[in-house]
């Protein structure tokens, strides 16, 4: 039985955590959007028995495809950071604040691990801690550059479906430090190489983010203290 373009969008959602970004899509692109997932660790990896429902599914249909594309592009007056050198931007990130989401929804400690992948990819390692499921969540992708040098990733936690990744301000100097968004302003990461930073940083962080039209009411700064014994 062929499945519409939604009805792949959701039953993919549902396995990888990804429903909040492709509804943000249809709904930029004034179509009707499947119901949110409920379910708030967002980092979950795909079970073998899971892969069966892909493999079933004939098409997808040309608009779905059209609305996912949307979502690789960038937000309206933010620039990717020219000059990224790749290499110096692999290792581990720690997640410092971000902008919430139904895919990270009650996770803290939550980091991620860049490695270069043999066909030039990046493979892209998310985990954070579910204090409310007492385990650790993790989630493994990949991520393409959509420019050479520019800080303009696409990121995809399963098959076809991948969503945009932008540096707009980066430590160039020493890595320390990147501010992310996704391909609009709902989204927004500050990452470093440390789990804590200094009230400056952070400050600076918001200034920025201001700056560029981000709405800060419901940032979250994530906790990085030790887990209790």
């Amino acid at each position: 039985m062929a499945l519409n373009g939604r009805v792949v969008l959701k039953r993919v959602a549902e396995q990888t955590g990804l429903l909040a970004r492709f509804s943000l899509c249809f709904r930029q692109q004034g179509s009707t959007t499947p119901e949110r997932v409920g379910h708030g660790t967002g980092l979950p990896s795909i079970s073998p028995d899971k892969v069966d429902i892909v493999k079933s599914i004939p098409v997808l249909t040309l608009p779905a495809v059209l609305l996912l594309s949307a979502c690789t592009g960038l937000p309206e007056g933010i620039d990717p950071v020219s000059g990224l050198e790749k290499e110096r931007y692999l290792g581990t990130w720690y997640e410092i604040a971000r902008l919430d989401h139904s895919f990270e929804e009650g996770l803290s400690r939550v980091t991620a691990d860049y490695r270069l992948n043999d066909d030039g990819t990046i493979k892209v390692v998310n985990r954070g801690y579910d204090s409310e499921d007492g385990e650790w969540s993790e989630a493994e992708g990949r991520a393409r550059f959509a420019d050479d040098d520019r800080g303009h990733l696409e990121v995809s936690f399963f098959g076809p479906f991948y969503s945009s990744y932008v540096i707009f301000e980066l430590d160039t100097e020493a890595y320390q430090f990147a501010y992310v968004s996704g391909y609009n302003r709902d989204y927004l990461w500050f990452l470093s190489r440390t789990p804590e930073v200094t009230e400056n940083e952070l400050e600076r962080f918001r200034n920025r983010a201001r700056e560029e039209g981000f709405d800060l009411d419901d940032l979250i700064i994530v906790d990085h203290s030790p887990l209790p014994q």
